[in-house]
């Protein structure tokens, strides 16, 4: 974030003509005083536009009478009429906008800034062509741009680095700092968000701002209702993390170019509703990924660590995204509408942004019970069994119906059938399933493994020789 309390003068967004015209007027003085010594009683006199004026011509590069701005003095002073001259010495000598480029390997970029929704003027990177430098400033400038071999990423919000070596820090500063203050607002509402796994919930922030390289489950709050909370939040963590938090589409995740998002320590998606199995293992590889590779247009890859987490939205909540039985990356929470719900609250969770990191800088941070923090238990929910079952296949559920009207018309506690036995009496013209297919289903998702070979009792009478799966009533009534 810009800082509101800079000094206009170290405004760098400003053109070198426009620094040297409004905060240098001093030094172009002392340029007009040295074009006096040019010829003797050459004087001048500066209006109230902050123009030089002058009674006589000079060298051929004064006129009298004639308005001259002070970069203007300055280009006739000492870089012999070349307004281009001044303007690189002002660049580099007085403004050092070799800040604001940097090479890395061959590419050259220019640190330029845009406004987000979360956070005003935050720096971002974008590729410049060596060329257009050279044109703008002179072949010169291209000395005195900082060089870096490649792209890291290392998060920090309490040491923070830009350069990690001779490596570049894609991350950037947080505009926050921790401060004592009161953050009751905030409290009220992460209560809301995380219920009775609150403490839960704090230890997740705590270890995102204090401890950011630590990897975390995806959090995914959901509601089939409207004003919930659910945007709120995505909205002011990225308020907190600024630059580093990104909004992310479905075309962002399955995009083949990922350098808008890819150093971001928060990957924020908001109304997630997909069955795509690629969009989910894409989704699923992120959330436990040590490294990526950067992908940009017409600059070659590279590959950086990465510590990002995900959080998602949807109002789909039983259907927002297929969940196996033993995935322990995800952590539900459904949301319901709070009691009381306040007109600004945005606006009064960012004044407390500063004390609430104060508080997480207080805690102690617990031991990781698990390489996602918390223990499977610790973050299972009804919601998340609900999303499970929500995503077993169609075949599953076709299996479980027919099973389930069997144990209840015929009373018994269990039964043996192999895939073959249930393929020919329940879907014996239904050439989608096939016994294959069964067998992966009851093995996968039914969670079972076959019984030793043997003789059992057939569904429907007689008697069957082979390996069967053992179907307990109290699994299905």
């Amino acid at each position: 974030m810009k800082n509101e309390f800079l000094r206009p003068e170290k405004d760098k967004d400003l053109t070198a003509a426009e620094y040297y015209n409004q905060f240098q007027i001093e030094h172009a003085i002392l340029m007009a005083n040295f074009i006096c010594e040019w010829k003797s009683r050459l004087k001048y006199y500066l209006n109230d536009n902050n123009k030089f004026i002058f009674n006589d011509d000079a060298r051929g590069k004064i006129e009298a009478g004639k308005e001259y701005s002070p970069i203007a003095i300055l280009a006739k002073a000492k870089f012999n009429n070349s307004l281009h001259g001044a303007q690189e010495w002002v660049l580099m000598t007085l403004q050092d906008q070799r800040e604001r480029y940097i090479r890395v390997g061959t590419n050259y970029f220019k640190i330029a800034r845009k406004n987000t929704k979360a956070e005003k003027n935050h720096d971002y990177l974008k590729a410049w062509d060596k060329g257009t430098i050279i044109t703008q400033f002179g072949p010169r400038f291209l000395d005195s741009i900082p060089i870096y071999t490649d792209f890291t990423l290392l998060p920090s919000h309490i040491k923070y680095q830009q350069t990690i070596g001779d490596y570049y820090n894609l991350y950037q500063p947080l505009s926050y700092r921790p401060k004592v203050g009161n953050w009751e607002v905030t409290k009220e509402f992460l209560e809301h968000i995380f219920g009775e796994q609150y403490d839960l919930g704090i230890e997740y922030l705590q270890n995102i701002y204090v401890n950011p390289t630590q990897i975390l489950p995806v959090l995914c709050l959901v509601s089939e209702e409207r004003q919930t909370g659910k945007t709120t939040f995505l909205n002011w963590v990225e308020m907190i993390f600024g630059a580093n938090a990104s909004m992310l589409t479905h075309e962002n995740i399955e995009s083949n170019f990922n350098s808008d998002y890819i150093a971001s320590i928060l990957l924020l998606i908001d109304e997630m509703a997909s069955n795509k199995m690629d969009l989910v293992e894409r989704i699923k590889t992120l959330a436990t990924a040590k490294t990526v590779t950067r992908s940009e247009k017409h600059i070659a890859n590279s590959k950086i660590p990465f510590y990002g987490k995900v959080i998602l939205n949807s109002n789909r909540a039983d259907s927002f995204l297929k969940i196996d039985n033993d995935e322990i990356r995800f952590w539900v929470r459904q949301l319901t509408k709070p009691k009381n719900w306040k007109n600004k609250l945005e606006d009064e969770m960012r004044q407390e942004i500063p004390a609430f990191l104060y508080y997480l800088t207080t805690l102690e941070l617990k031991a990781a019970r698990s390489r996602m923090v918390f223990t499977p238990q610790e973050i299972s929910t009804h919601q998340l069994k609900l999303v499970v079952e929500g995503s077993k296949s169609e075949l599953y559920k076709e299996i479980y119906e027919y099973l389930k009207g069997w144990f209840m018309e015929k009373g018994e506690e269990s039964l043996y059938a192999t895939p073959t036995d249930l393929k020919k009496e329940f879907f014996p013209s239904n050439n989608k399933f096939t016994v294959g297919w069964i067998k992966k289903c009851l093995n996968k998702e039914f969670e079972m493994t076959p019984e030793k070979q043997q003789r059992y009792p057939k569904i429907w009478g007689g008697n069957g020789n082979g390996t069967p799966y053992l179907f307990k009533s109290v699994n299905f009534v």
